[in-house]
């Protein structure tokens, strides 16, 4: 009986972690690759900072975060591009503000479930070797 709950809830968390998989895939080409055609062009992405004024600072921040949480979207351009839209000093604290809160994020998520979810793989104590 034991093993069919585990079973199953091995089941529920790889079925979760491909969906998750899939949704960064999703996330990627909705999003991902959109958003690295604007960087790549410097004109636009001046001309879109412009048009947004400050609050470019805050969506350009949480498109770093969003990258650093979805894998698959590719940071460097994005970094890069900061320099070219904001200048050299500007467009590093966005980034690190952006970095630093996905970064809190993960960290609170894994607090939160990530030991429950290991151990329906591993146990305690091959955990606590590690």
């Amino acid at each position: 009986m034991e093993d069919r709950k585990l079973f199953r809830k091995r089941a529920m968390v790889i079925a979760l972690l491909l969906a998750l998989a899939g949704l960064g895939v999703y996330a990627y080409m909705r999003i991902g690759a959109p958003l690295m055609e604007m960087v790549s062009d410097t004109e636009r992405l001046r001309a879109w900072v412009q048009e947004k004024g400050w609050w470019s600072r805050v969506i350009y921040g949480a498109f770093v975060a969003l990258q650093v949480i979805v894998a698959p979207i590719p940071g460097g351009a994005l970094e890069i591009a900061a320099g070219y839209a904001f200048g050299t000093l500007e467009g590093t604290l966005i980034c690190l503000a952006g970095i630093f809160a996905a970064s809190v994020l993960i960290f609170a998520v894994v607090r939160r479930f990530g030991r429950r979810v290991v151990r329906l793989f591993f146990s305690e104590e091959k955990i606590d070797s590690l």
